[in-house]
Order: C-alpha cells, then sequence, then structure tokens
C-alpha cells in the first residue's frame, strides 16, 4: 500500500475543493426553484445550503435568474447573500449583475441586505422592551381594526399585493409592527435608497421617526408627492424630512414634549381619513415620546385631523396629526409614532356597562378577557385605524 508521504502536494496557494456529488447539488438547486417566494427565511437556507454544496452552480442560477426573472426574490436574496459574504469573486459578480437589473430589483437587494435582516433584530428588541405596554393591545385590537374596515369602507383583500408600501428604516417609530398587525404588505429600505429610487405615484411612503435623507432624497420625495405620491412622516421627521421637501406648510416649534401622555380632544368628524378612529364613549390618550415635536401651521390650507387641548396647554400648539395637499399627492404628519407604545391610564378600569357601538363592545370583551384596560386598547385600536384609513384612503386617490 502507498503512502501518502509518496502523494504529489497540492500546488502551493490552491485550496482543496470539497467534492460534493452532482446529484446531491441538483436536489439542493431543486429545493431552492421549490420555495415560496414570500418566505425569505426558506430562501435565505436553501441559498446557503446550494452555495455550500457547489458554488459554481449557485453563480450559474443566479446569472440565469438575472437574465430570465430579474425580478425574483429568489434572485435578490441570493445576490444579497454573495455581496455580504466573504468571497471577493462573488461580490465581483454581485457587482457585474447588479449594472443589469431594474431598480425595482436592486431596491429589494438592498432591503434585504440593510432592511429584512436588520429591521427584524431591531423589531424583536423593540417588542421585548414593551411588551408589557401595548402589543397586547395592539395584538388584540387588530381583528376588529380589520373587520370595522371592511364593514366601513368595502376595502378589498388584494388592494396591497406588495410594493404599494415603503418603510424608511428608522431609530425610533416601528410603523411596521402597525402594518404586521394589519396584515398589509410593505418594504422596508434606508432612508438613502429614496435617493435614486424610482417612485410611483400609486405608492405609499412612510418615514419612520428620524427620516434623514440627502439633498437629493428631499427632492425625489417633493417630486414624488408632486406627482400624485402619499407621503407619511412620524415626530423628528417634521424637521428632517417635511420642513426641507415642503417649506412654508409646517413646521417644528423648537420646543420639546416631555414623555407625556395627553388626551385627544378632538377627531375631524368629517374626514375620510379620520372615518372610525374615534370610539364612542372611550378616551384616547396619545403617548408622547421624551422630545417629540410639536407641530406649527404656517399655511392655511394645512387640515388638522386629531387635536389635544392639554397638548396645547402643555406646549403651546394643540395638532397631533395634520394633512395638506400637495400638487396631485398628499402629505400626513402626527406629533409622536404610530406605534405607541404605551397608553397612559388606570390599567385595572373597567369598560363602559352600554358600549354605544360594536367597536366598544369589542373592546370591551377584549378588555374583559385580556385583563387590558380600556384605555390601552382604545389608543391601540385608533392608531391601527388611522394608519389603514390613509393607506386604503390613498389606493382609491389613485383609482385602485
Amino acid at each position: 500500500m502507498s503512502s501518502d508521504r509518496n502523494q504529489p502536494a497540492p500546488a502551493s496557494g490552491t485550496p482543496i475543493q470539497p467534492s460534493v456529488p452532482a446529484a446531491v447539488q441538483h436536489d439542493r438547486l431543486e429545493k431552492l426553484l421549490s420555495c415560496r417566494t414570500y418566505d425569505l427565511e426558506a430562501i435565505e437556507a436553501a441559498h446557503r445550503d446550494l452555495m455550500a454544496a457547489g458554488p459554481a452552480l449557485h453563480r450559474r442560477l443566479l446569472r440565469w435568474l438575472a437574465a430570465h426573472e430579474p425580478e425574483s426574490p429568489l434572485l435578490s436574496v441570493g445576490l444579497a447573500l454573495l455581496a455580504t459574504g466573504p468571497d471577493p469573486a462573488g461580490r465581483q459578480l454581485v457587482e457585474g449583475l447588479v449594472e443589469t437589473l431594474p431598480t425595482r430589483t436592486v431596491a429589494n437587494l438592498v432591503d434585504y441586505v440593510s432592511g429584512w435582516y436588520v429591521d427584524r433584530l431591531q423589531t424583536r428588541r423593540e417588542r421585548r422592551r414593551f411588551d408589557d405596554e401595548m402589543a397586547a393591545a395592539y395584538e388584540a385590537t387588530a381583528n376588529i381594526v380589520r373587520q370595522e374596515l371592511q364593514a366601513d369602507t368595502q376595502v378589498r383583500g388584494d388592494e396591497f399585493r406588495g410594493g404599494e408600501v415603503l418603510v424608511t428604516l428608522g431609530d425610533y417609530d416601528k410603523v411596521q409592527q402597525v402594518l404586521d398587525h394589519l396584515q398589509l404588505p410593505y418594504q422596508t429600505l434606508p432612508c438613502q435608497v429614496v435617493d435614486e429610487l424610482a417612485l410611483r405615484a400609486d405608492q405609499v411612503l412612510i418615514v419612520n421617526c428620524p427620516g434623514s435623507f440627502s439633498g437629493r432624497g428631499i427632492e425625489n420625495v417633493r417630486k414624488f408627492v408632486a406627482a400624485g405620491g402619499t407621503l407619511v412622516t412620524t415626530d423628528w421627521a417634521l424637521q428632517t424630512t417635511v420642513q426641507l421637501a415642503f417649506p412654508g406648510t409646517i413646521e417644528y416649534t423648537g420646543q420639546s414634549t416631555a414623555d407625556d401622555v395627553v388626551k385627544v380632544s378632538w377627531i375631524h368628524p368629517e374626514s375620510t381619513w379620520t372615518l372610525g378612529v374615534e370610539v364612542p364613549g372611550q378616551s384616547i390618550n396619545w403617548w408622547l415620546e421624551g422630545s417629540s415635536y410639536p407641530i406649527r401651521i404656517l399655511d392655511p390650507r394645512v387640515t388638522v385631523l386629531v387635536r389635544s387641548e392639554e397638548m396645547g396647554q402643555k406646549y403651546k400648539e394643540d395638532p397631533l396629526v395634520v394633512t395638506f395637499g400637495y400638487g396631485e399627492g398628499r402629505v400626513f404628519h402626527l406629533t409622536s409614532h404610530y406605534y405607541l407604545q404605551r397608553s397612559q391610564g388606570d390599567k385595572g378600569a373597567k369598560a363602559e356597562e352600554k358600549p354605544a357601538t360594536s367597536v366598544g363592545a369589542a373592546l370591551a370583551t377584549q378588555a374583559e378577557a385580556g385583563g387590558l384596560s380600556p384605555e390601552q386598547l382604545s389608543a391601540a385600536y385608533s392608531s391601527m385605524r388611522l394608519l389603514a384609513n390613509i393607506l386604503y384612503e390613498s389606493r382609491r386617490q389613485c383609482g385602485v
């Protein structure tokens, strides 16, 4: 028997390549191609299996997808893994393919790298932090909101198929958590991507606080709204986005709020955007994040949707939610956040004995069953309903 010592040594600097049978490689390829396109975690796992078994076959697949199915999630996820991997040749392949791909695919790739993965980690931390406050209230009221939407506005389940709602990653607000409860599809993206993104008039761009854009991004946001798009912003984005893109409409007063809760005293009774937001017999408490920005109205054409007399007494300005038209589109802005992370009130309080509406009755039932206060449930219901109204009404405005 010959000794290993008699075998020729591999050439210097040449790595030893693992040998995986072709049948195994093709089995993993078939597993990847059979993944459901919305199951990104399964797609990622299948990509990693194929990359480990047959790197060359994996790259051949990406080249084929780029040529024949450039908008497939299989392609964007695979490119994202190569782009963030340790192989320089893989990153070079991604660089070459990206130049040939549609803008939407590139945005999806960036969304996956900078948004999908990061966002889920951050969301888990936020949910754990506030799990004892409002997470249960949102979960308990989500189905009530969906039922009321169908009853009041005849919404269709297929109005949002993905790509219509874009959410920028923010450090503080988490509007996407509200969208999760509403079961509406959305895409997350860093603010920087808006610089080059070809926004469509039928889209809604939601800017999580703080919402910092470059000058080019601000100009793109302005053109997007002017062409018919809908912009939704929260808290610090008043100064970083709205004031810059739409000067002379609304502005930050310069005085920030404390970590506070104020009672909502008035909700626009005739606006389609506030339909069903108010719950008769239930008070709504609006949580102000520490250092929230009060809204000063500069243009009389700005419409106030939600007011708080207590907010005005404490911080000189009483608007909580405002809207204004710009060109063919519309802007919505609110003080503090859409995802209310707590609601002050007597947690031992009981719901009213005879609720005035079906919503009130449903919330009372949830309060009794889940040990939640009426204040928590009404705050969660109202914030979800307000956002849902804006999203569905935006579809009506663009003719969907």
